[in-house]
């Protein structure tokens, strides 16, 4: 067998053995499908089952399903998984798969249905217990902490991560093995009418309903409907299990379930016990796991090394997509080391587990392992594919030391890190990642993507949603956003200049760029690295310059943006210059245009509604009128961050620009900043703590005079950080242990003084200067400006540290 990961083939065998086989007939069977390609890989196995072209590891044994979704159309991606070596595909009706001989295709009416249907086969086959969970929060921790608990007692199948929408909940059914004992998974749902598939693939015979909170409120009329739905996931099921503190789930479960046996419990440790008493195991507090987050941390470290801390289950399921994200966020070429504790092993076998453990760090191209333990350093120093091993028997702590005198040997690489002792495995990611500067600003890209989301609502499904990721991506990291938007469906991205362009191309993002400068001195850039330039006028000169750039990189076609300027009045093409412009454009025919595009100057001023207006007819008039006059259609965007709020669903265009909404951050009203999730955290930390007499000055120029005793605590964080002047003496205030702490004296180049008087505090506790519990309009209020200034005037010496939770 050609396994394609360097392995002796009797290794990927074993590793392969050891999931769940379907054959393509009886994949056939269950979803109906009409099969093309050569007969005898009817009687084939596949095992894995793949939706997501970027997460392939091994070919062998994978079927994809070619999924269709409102952005992306997963039959553009057949040829280049072909190529890589899958054999296995489930394509629709309208798709040829005659140029392909070899390969084998289930041909359907509907993908997804396919995949869902290929699930409750799989469940069908599955005649061992099954533990489903739901609720608004909660699912992954209760169900890390139950598999946790039970993996000492039975080999257990369960949801990756958070895998629990319509199509997580048939992928995770697919990782159910021959040796399961029980099924472990999650569903979630966002809206009315979406359990019942969930329920019909799953069909537990024991539910848990964890909560019932605010999230995802937009799609049920009230909690009650909220509630219901949710609980349709709990048909047939012997026995609930629910969070006693909502009487809204209590009522519920009682009118639709009076004959099923309800357990109310009071935590998520009492429902995991709960849990465990249905299947016939007696567990103890004591036994229960602390709670794991489906988080990982991304980082840079002093040695010019990406550092991914992983909060999750330190087992193989949780090593496998953690290591498919941070491969995905990783630099081109960089080399892949993994920090690992012994793993959690629920199958017994601990030969198999480290044999798949080396199998699978092979396929995601791991070329050293750090082995932070007793057991992991005597397995991995039997690996025999090559992946170089350090041993540190001795755990975390000896890390730490070996690092400390070969720091060569992560520098310029990618490092994940993962324990199953969380508490002292953070100690090598906390050494790593703290030797520079203490203060960070921590980007949470999930709660980017669920502003992306909230926007995306709001627009209709044709409209195309374009990320503003220019000035470093608001402060936040252009790169790691962009990979983020190029993961959850952008159109497009744009920055402000070229470099900001380029460095995104080096970073792997191929997204379409988009370049909002219209000057550029190194146009050769431009077409060397496939972006997008602007024009703003009809100037030979800049058409010339961009046709003779592009001869120099050999690329004819020239694609560029149109900006018109309908009110803003800084640059932009003028309604009287647009039939000069048709005509020299024409004389152009190798330069096309990708889009028109304007800017709102007053969509977040309700009382300048007229202006507005005025923008958006006049937009319409000037593109209507370069339409007719170049003859082809040009899309067109003009709605940024609160045109999209305000006017996404009555001025349907081709694309929508989305800015500071992006980053949790409404420039609108209080009531549309409740619907968005704040991304970017400022924090640093106490270094200095010391108590002074009334009177006392504090800073430069003796600013600040304190008219109590006070304590002081001096924090690393100063205008060069981003922090302005302004916010001194007592002008802002900053969140230490929930108490708000007003500044003292000015504030320095590297270093600000706060009074922590009234604030139970120590050397060493954290500072939030701005994020979730300290907006950052409390800044920009306090000095007069937008929250956008303050976010983009973070400092690039701060460390960004990214997490998804």
């Amino acid at each position: 067998m050609k396994n394609g990961a360097g392995l002796p083939d009797s290794t990927t065998d074993q590793y392969l053995s050891a999931m769940a086989k379907i054959t393509i007939s009886d994949l056939c069977a269950a979803t109906g499908a009409r099969f093309v390609g050569p007969q005898a890989l009817a009687d084939s196995t596949v095992c894995t089952a793949l939706t997501d072209s970027r997460s392939l590891v091994t070919p062998h044994g994978t079927v994809f399903f070619a999924l269709k979704t409102a952005r992306a159309d997963g039959h553009d991606y057949i040829e280049g998984l072909y190529n890589a070596g899958v054999r296995f595909f489930v394509a629709d009706n309208g798709f040829d798969p005659t140029t392909y001989p070899d390969a084998a295709f289930l041909i359907v009416s509907d993908t997804l249905h396919a995949l869902q249907e290929s699930a409750m086969l799989i469940r069908r086959r599955f005649n061992r217990p099954l533990l489903a969970i739901t609720g608004s929060r909660g699912k992954t921790v209760v169900k890390e902490m139950l598999y946790g608990a039970l993996a000492p007692h039975m080999h257990i199948a369960r949801s990756p991560r958070s895998y629990n929408s319509h199509i997580g909940v048939p992928l995770s059914l697919w990782q159910i093995e021959p040796d399961s004992q029980l099924g472990i998974f999650e569903a979630g749902i966002s809206g009315t009418g979406e359990m019942p598939v969930l329920q019909e693939m799953l069909r537990p015979e024991i539910g848990i309903f964890t909560a019932l909170t605010a999230e995802h409120t937009r799609g049920f009329a009230d909690d009650t409907e909220k509630c219901r739905e949710k609980a349709l996931l709990f048909k047939g099921c012997r026995r609930i299990i629910y969070d006693s503190s909502n009487p809204i789930i209590a009522d519920t479960l009682t009118q639709m379930y009076p004959d099923t046996a309800l357990t109310p419990c009071d935590s998520y440790a009492d429902m995991c016990i709960a849990a465990a008493d249905c299947l016939g195991i007696t567990l103890v507090p004591e036994q229960i796991p602390a709670a794991v987050q489906s988080r990982i941390d991304i980082t840079d470290s002093a040695d010019n090394a990406t550092l991914a801390y992983d909060y999750f289950t330190c087992d193989l399921s949780g090593i496998e997509t953690a290591l498919d994200t941070v491969r995905r966020r990783s630099a081109p070429r960089r080399p892949l080391n993994v920090v690992l504790s012994d793993i959690l092993c629920d199958t017994g076998d601990k030969d198999m587990a480290y044999s798949c453990l080396e199998t699978l760090l092979k396929q995601f191209g791991v070329s050293a392992v750090f082995a932070a333990g007793p057991e992991i350093s005597e397995r991995v120093a039997r690996f025999t594919s090559g992946i170089t091993a350090h041993l540190c028997p001795g755990g975390p702590a000896e890390v730490v030391r070996y690092l400390s005198s070969r720091p060569h040997l992560i520098y310029n690489t990618t490092v994940y890190i993962n324990g199953t002792d969380k508490r002292h495995f953070r100690q090598i990611y906390t050494w790593l990642s703290t030797r520079g500067n203490v203060t960070r600003l921590e980007v949470n890209l999930d709660s980017l993507a669920a502003n992306f989301r909230h926007y995306r609502s709001q627009l209709p499904p044709q409209t195309g949603l374009i990320g503003m990721i220019k000035a470093a991506g608001y402060g936040c990291g252009d790169l790691e956003v962009a990979r983020t938007l190029q993961s959850i469906g952008a159109d497009m991205v744009a920055v402000a200049v070229v470099d900001e362009g380029v460095a995104l191309r080096q970073g792997g993002v191929t997204l379409p760029v988009m370049v909002l400068d219209p000057w550029c001195e190194d146009m050769r850039a431009i077409f060397a690295n496939n972006l997008q330039p602007t024009i703003i006028d009809c100037s030979r000169d800049m058409l010339g310059r961009l046709e003779h750039n592009a001869d120099s990189e050999g690329v004819h076609d020239i694609y560029v943006h149109l900006k018109l300027d309908t009110g803003m009045h800084r640059v932009g093409l003028r309604e009287e210059d647009i039939d000069t412009f048709i005509e020299i454009l024409k004389q152009h025919p190798r330069i096309h245009l990708a889009s028109m595009f304007s800017h709102l100057a007053t969509a977040d001023c309700l009382d300048l509604d007229s202006y507005t207006t005025g923008q958006l007819n006049l937009f319409e008039r000037m593109t209507r009128r370069i339409i007719a006059g170049l003859g082809y259609d040009v899309p067109r965007h003009i709605l940024n961050t609160a045109g999209i709020t305000r006017y996404g669903r009555t001025h349907v265009y081709d694309f929508a620009r989305l800015g500071i909404g992006l980053y949790g951050i409404s420039p609108l009203d209080a009531a549309d900043n409740a619907a968005l999730v704040p991304v970017a955290r400022l924090v640093t930390r106490i270094i200095a703590l010391n108590s002074y007499p009334a009177g006392t000055t504090i800073g430069y120029g003796c600013r600040g005079v304190l008219s109590r005793p006070s304590v002081i605590a001096t924090i690393p964080v100063g205008y060069a950080d981003g922090i302005d002047r302004h916010l001194g003496n007592g002008n802002a205030s900053f969140l230490v242990n929930g108490t708000m702490c007003p500044t003292v004296g000015n504030i320095c180049m590297d270093l600000c003084m706060i009074d922590v008087t009234d604030c139970h505090t120590a050397v060493g506790d954290e500072v939030e200067i701005f994020g979730p519990d300290a907006p950052i309009q409390r800044l920009s209020d306090a000095l007069g400006t937008i929250p956008y200034e303050v976010l983009a005037r973070v400092s690039p010496r701060v460390k960004r540290v990214y997490y998804r939770e």
